[in-house]
This record gives C-alpha cells, structure tokens and sequence, in this order.
C-alpha cells in the first residue's frame, strides 16, 4: 500500500515537473518558442474524441489549409506552415488522454510557474531599482520588457488564471500563504499596466462571485469580502503611490471603446490611442478578408502581415482567428470555450473563473496563439471531452 501511494507521488511530482518545463515562457525576439509539449504526444496515452464537433476541429484547420493554396494570395510560405502546424499541433492534444491527477498537476504547475515569473519580476524590480520609476507604471511596462521574457502581454493570461485559481481553492490550512503569494500576483499584475489583464482579472472575479452565489455556497461570503476588500484597498494604495488614478483610467477606457464601437457602426473615422488603433486594424482585416479570401474559412494561415504591410499581428485572438480560419473555425474555437467554462462550472468554479478570464484576455491580446496558453486549453478540454457524460467510455489506447 505503502509504495502504491509512493509511486503514484513520485508520478505526481514527474507531471508537475514535466508540465512546468512546458510552460516556461521561453522567448525568441516577439516570438515564443517553447513548444516542448508536443512530447505530450510521445508519453501519454490517446483516445477517441467523443464530441463529434470537436472532433471535426483538426480535419477543418487541415481544410483551410488546403484551401489557401486556390486563394487570390497566390503566396505560400514557410510562416504559414508553421502557423498551420502551432494550432494543428495544439488541436492535435484533444486525442491525448489527461486523467484527472494530470490535470490537477497540470494546474499545480501553471500556479507554480507564473509565481516564479512574478518572482523574477518582483527580483528585477529590486536588483535594478535604479533604472526604473516605479511611479511609471507605463513607462515600467516598456522598460521590463528586456529583462523579462514575453513581458508584460504574453505570459499575464496564466498569471490571472493562478490568482483566480489560488483566490477560488484557498483554505484555512494553507491560510496565510495563500493570501501572500495573491498579493505578489496581485502588484505585479498592477505594475504590468496591462488593461487585458484588469479586465480578464475583474471579470473572473465576477463570475466567480456569481458563482458561489448561485450556489449557495454561504461559507465562501465572508472571506469572498475580506479578500475583495483587501485587494481593492491595494490597488487603491498603489494607485495613488504610482500616481495613476486607475478607476478613471478603468471608466476611460469603457468611454474609449464605446466611443470606437460608434464610430465602426456610424462610419467615422477612428480617433487617437491604442483602443482606436485595434478598431481600425479589425476593420481593415475584416475588408481584407471579405475582399481577397473565403469569410468562412479565411485565408488558410496566412497571417495580415501578408496583406497589410507593417502589420504583424491584429491584437485580437478572435480577429485574429477570424482572419486566419474563417467564421466557422472562428465558432469552432468559441464552442470548445463554452465547453469548457460550462463543464468547470459544475467541476471546480476556481478553474472555470480562470477559464473565463483567458477567455475575456483573448477579446483584445493573442492567448491561444501562444504554446502555453494553448497546451493549457486544449488539455482541460481534452479532459473536459473525456469526462463529461458523452465521453464517459472514450476508448484509450497506448
């Protein structure tokens, strides 16, 4: 008995640490690198996907693929092929089998890695103190970036999806170190002075609190207040220290995105700054793609770089999933999302607000684009397909 319980500890701490090689957000110049998950597929056992829409994910991404070699670009390069095999590679994880002591290591382990990066920026922070005017939070953003790999946009979905797990999970017996490693996520999170991430944090909270509500769960309230509480005094304290007023900046950017929306429907021209900019860029990608590619389909992975000059990347992991497969792969993604957050709603309401917040970061950052958000995503829905009441007898092979 003694050395089952040892054996399947030492497998447990294997998975861990397997999954934080994983995760590591290895950077090369814009571009993260670290796709050592694919070993996933050398070390884990298969199975059939029992969802049959799903299921026609990996045969629709080869479809597009297919496809753009009859479109009007007439281009066909070594980028697209890699943009083809980074989501055929991360789809290609639903066949992979994940019991549920993977997946619990599998989230362990994100917890794990995004509190040593938020380590590491807290150590930089102090190391090189003189070179940074931490009453600058935007101009902090820009001057951590290199010091720190995929700084600040990249690598912050995990870190949201590690305060929400920690905040949803915590207990009296972990009591007090719960609290601090929140409050270490919580400052860097402040200091990365991205508003994806304030937004996908609130609304993870938001859904979790509307969680336990509907639930009933009483035992949650009054610690749910102390912790809210503790954290909007926080953000308050830093606000003022930094000198940024974040509640106005929060209403200001709602004012700015409305102003953008209107000004899409009504035909005006975009006004200045960032949240204009994303307006403009999805407008013209969308007359791109309607002009010189199939809508339902799209251009087959072939990024807007191939099409709009100077244009990397569209800010927009739906715009830019619409621009790269169509409207129907862009549904096809937002199905396994609402999988996903439907089944973890009853499983773990922790794990579904973080699920939530990626989901919301996605609206105005790249998150499935990047290998660690998307092993993260395609393995609970591998998961989710294997366990939900459809997937109850999936056939598992070695």
């Amino acid at each position: 008995m003694g050395q089952k319980v040892g054996s399947k500890r030492k497998t447990f701490l294997g998975n861990i640490l397997f999954y934080c090689l994983v995760l590591i957000p290895v950077s090369w110049g814009s571009f993260s690198i670290n796709y050592t998950y694919v070993i996933c597929y050398l070390r884990g056992s298969y199975k059939r996907i029992s969802n049959p829409i799903l299921a026609i994910f990996p045969l629709y991404l080869f479809i597009c693929y297919f496809l753009s070699f009859f479109g009007a670009s007439g281009n066909m390069s070594v980028r697209q092929l890699l943009s083809f095999l980074v989501y055929f590679l991360g789809i290609g994880l639903l066949y992979v089998y994940f019991s549920e002591e993977s997946i619990e290591s599998l989230i362990k382990a994100v917890i794990f890695v995004s509190i040593c990066y938020c380590l590491w920026v807290g150590i930089i922070l102090l190391v090189y103190n003189a070179y940074f005017n931490l009453s600058d939070i935007y101009s902090l953003k820009s001057s951590l970036r290199t010091y720190v790999w995929a700084w600040p946009q990249s690598f912050l979905p995990l870190v949201v999806f590690s305060f929400l797990v920690i905040y949803g999970r915590r207990s009296k017996r972990m009591g007090w170190l719960s609290y601090s490693v929140l409050l270490l996520l919580l400052v860097i999170l402040y200091f990365s002075a991205t508003r994806s991430a304030y937004i996908s944090l609130l609304v993870g909270l938001l859904g979790y609190i509307a969680g336990v509500i509907l639930k009933r769960d009483r035992n949650r309230y009054r610690e749910m207040f102390f912790v809210l509480s503790a954290s909007a005094l926080l953000v308050a304290i830093l606000s003022v220290y930094s000198e940024t007023h974040i509640v106005h900046n929060l209403v200001n950017l709602f004012e700015r995105i409305y102003s953008a929306i209107s000004n899409f429907v009504l035909g005006k021209a975009p006004e200045i700054g960032s949240d204009a900019q994303r307006i403009d860029e999805w407008t013209v990608a969308i007359q791109t793609l309607i002009n010189y590619a199939n809508i339902l389909t799209g251009t087959g992975f072939i990024g807007v770089y191939n099409y709009i000059s100077a244009q990397g990347s569209l800010d927009s992991q739906y715009f830019g999933l619409l621009f790269k497969v169509g409207i129907l792969g862009l549904l096809f993604f937002v199905y396994g999302f609402i999988k996903l957050l439907r089944f973890w709603y009853y499983r773990d309401l922790a794990v579904f607000a973080g699920i939530l917040s990626i989901f919301v970061y996605g609206a105005f950052n790249e998150t499935l684009q990047l290998p660690y958000t998307m092993f993260l995503i395609m393995a609970l829905l591998s998961h989710c397909d294997s366990h939900s009441k459809e997937g109850a007898c999936v056939g598992i092979t070695k």
